[in-house]
This record gives C-alpha cells, structure tokens and sequence, in this order.
C-alpha cells in the first residue's frame, strides 16, 4: 500500500464507499458525516465533483461573516504516536477568499518537544512549546484550490490523541463554499518509499536541502518521487517482508515472535492472507476456513479462531500429506472442541478405536457431550465428523459417537486395554 495514507474515517474523508468496499448513494442512506460549520448549513453533494470517489460538502453561509468547516476528535492510531500529522483539502468558491487552516492534536495549547534531527514528538511533559499556528492562504474563485494545515505533532506516549480541524473562510459574501479531498496525512511518511531514501543517496544532498525548505505542501520533489514510485516501493517492502531470518542470524531465540523476523510468504503464524492459497499446495490440500452449522453460522465465530485453524493446516499439513495417522485424526477432532456447554475450559477429549466392531476397516471416534456443541450423548456430531473427514486414511470408515464421559473399556487402545495401556 502506498506510504502516505489517509488518516481519516471513509465518512470524514468524503469517501463514495465505505470501509465495506459497497458505494455510498445519497438517496439511499443518510450520510453520516462528522464535519460541522459555524455560519452556515452545510449538504453533502455528488455534483461538481474534484475527483469522482469523494463527495462535496457545500456550505451555505447564512450570512457574510466568516464561515468555519469544524472536524472533531478523530481518533489517531497509537503506532501515529511521536509523528507529525498534516492536514488539507481542496476548496472551491465563487469570490476570492482568504482560508486559514488549522490542524492540532487533543488541545490547541499544548505542549511538545520536537527533535529537530528526527521529526519526532516527545512526550508533553516537556518544557519546550510549538504553539499551533493557522496556515492562512488567498483563494482564486471558480475552481478548486489545494489548501493545507500546520504540521501538529503527536506525543510519543503509550496513549490515545485525537486530531482536530478548522477551516475558517473570510470574504465569501454569502455566497456557496464547496470542500471535498480531505485528507489527514502523516507529514514524513512518503520517506517510508524504499525509492525515496534511495534517491536521496543517490543525487546530489542539495536536492535535499532545498526541498526541505519548501512548505505547504512540505518536500514536493521527493513527495513526486514518492507519487512515480509507488508501486515499485510495495513491491520492494513486500519482497523484503517474504524472506525471513535465519534463526543463526538472531541475538536471541525470543525474537522469533516479531512479525518482521519471520516470512509473510511462508511462515504458518505470519504468512499474509493473500498467500494462504499459494502455501497450502504444500500441504498437499485445499485449506479449509471454517465449519457451518446447522442454523447457518459458523462455528469459528471470530478472526482469532479461524485464523488459528489455518495456520494448524499449514503447519501440520494433518488434511494433505500428514493425513491418514491416528494423530491427524485425533488432532483434527480437537480442531471442533474448543468451546463447552457449560463455558468451561474445554478438556479436547478424544477417543479413537481402530477396528471397531471387530471391523478392520472401521474407527470409532468418542468425544465428550460438553464439548460437542451439535449433539447430545448417544448421538453422531456432524461437526466431527466434517473435522475428522479430510484425515480419514484412505478405505477407513468412520463414526462418532458423543458421550457424558470416557469410561474404562477393555480391548479398547484409548480407553484401557488392561497391563498394555494407559487410560485415555
């Protein structure tokens, strides 16, 4: 993804589609837009559009008095914390007007202490002040102007920030406003293109030096090597991303844990969604995601769970080539008792009974009525079987039956064959 994103809520950055991907329409919902106005009434429109995935947002001013476009208390992700923030949007009027913009983060007094030698905010305990000053800029009338904000720095702290926005507009004689593009940006964050560090190494430093004198937009050349690079920087960050360390190459064993030591491409607990697929040929199997009950629902309810039943597909490989043993069986059952009746912590019960009925090629599997949540004692759980199937060694037949508890059984491998086995 490009490294300048858009920080702002799909509804306060005007978007035409929400985070669900489906497009807006007007007539059919209300938007539900977080920009308010001082002095005017203000309609989200889908005409005279900059650009045609943003909708405008037109004031009406009641009067010939300033005009202000207000944005509240938008939540900055903690790992925004220590970095400049900017804000601008694109602003279009019938007269020649004067824009102020102002961008700052939880209270407009507050109090930072910024390493020049870095861009970062440190904490506000510090005795160093940036107070937040309005970035005030003359509009052309008839068509859309770029406007653009302080740079407003977040401290380095370990809690939430919140940014805030005013665009104030003077001169407008009452006449209609219409802003649309806006854009919350993290102000260093185009230096995150592999390309652009490159570039700078690479060419003389005074290219450097100049751009980082320019302001509002702030680094426009290397911004525009950013823009040229784009997609040549994912495929940089993404290549990097696919090969993970050597555990040779760690200060400690700990540290294969980090996302960034292992490969998204073929480490199980980090691979990418997107490579799940091309991993799973390994296994030897399709990856299966999830199991369905009978109402319709799935029985892997949160991320977290489906997430961790994938993963134990390709690290086991239990439904490919690892199929067919009397653990893959066992283990695949377990894959459908985590949850319980009663809310406890499941036990993951499960007896498996090779040659059953004196049948060389039948299994019996028993798993405990507690922790099979579609059926009851003496009945066959679906569930189980649909988890057990794809590691059904070839020719075996299976059946399941749930019980309220494991008792001892002779002639059973699980469940006790007296001086030979343990109790299962």
């Amino acid at each position: 993804m490009p490294t300048t994103v858009n920080l702002l809520p799909w509804y306060d950055a005007l978007s035409t589609t929400g985070d669900d991907g489906v497009t807006v329409s007007l007539a059919n919902i209300e938007y539900p837009l977080g920009w308010t106005a001082d002095n005017a009434t203000l309609t989200v429109s889908q005409t005279d559009l900059n650009v045609t995935n943003k909708f405008v947002v037109q004031a009406n001013p009641s009067s010939g008095q300033k005009v202000t476009y207000r944005l509240r208390n938008v939540k900055i992700a903690q790992d925004m914390n220590g970095s400049g923030l900017s804000f601008n949007c694109k602003l279009k009027t019938l007269e020649e007007v004067t824009v102020s913009t102002k961008l700052w983060i939880d209270s407009a007094s507050a109090v930072y202490f910024v390493d020049p030698e870095t861009n970062i905010a440190q904490s506000a305990s510090s005795t160093v002040s940036y107070p937040v000053e309005s970035n005030t800029k003359k509009l052309f009338s008839g068509l859309y102007n770029a406007v653009y904000s302080n740079t407003a720095y977040v401290p380095n702290d370990l809690v939430n920030h919140y940014a805030n926005v005013d665009i104030e507009i003077i001169g407008h004689n009452a006449t209609p406003i219409k802003m649309t593009n806006p854009n919350l940006i993290r102000e260093l964050g185009f230096y995150e293109n592999p390309f652009v560090g490159q570039f700078r190494h690479l060419i003389p430093d005074f290219y450097w030096s100049i751009d980082s004198e320019e302001s509002f937009p702030s680094y426009p050349f290397y911004r525009l090597i950013d823009v040229l690079t784009s997609f040549a920087g994912d495929a940089r960050r993404e290549f990097t991303r696919m090969y993970g360390y050597e555990q040779d190459e760690l200060y400690s064993p700990e540290q294969k844990l980090n996302y960034f030591i292992n490969s998204s491409l073929v480490s199980p607990s980090f691979v990418r969604e997107e490579y799940m697929p091309w991993l799973a040929q390994f296994t030897g199997s399709d990856l299966k995601q999830n199991f369905q009950l009978p109402d319709g629902s799935f029985y892997l309810d949160n991320i977290a769970s489906a997430g961790a039943y994938t993963e134990w597909q390709l690290r086991n490989s239990y439904y490919g080539r690892a199929a067919g043993s009397r653990q893959a069986m066992i283990d695949s059952a377990k894959r459908v008792l985590i949850k319980t009746d009663d809310e406890e912590q499941s036990t993951l019960g499960v007896s498996l009974t090779p040659k059953f009925g004196g049948n060389p090629w039948a299994i019996r599997i028993q798993t405990l009525a507690n922790e099979t949540l579609d059926a009851i004692s003496g009945e066959s759980s679906n569930l189980v079987l649909s988890a057990v199937e794809p590691s059904r060694p070839l020719g075996f037949e299976i059946t399941h039956l749930t019980v309220e508890e494991f008792l001892l059984t002779l002639d059973d491998i699980t469940l006790g064959v007296l001086g030979e086995y343990p109790l299962g």
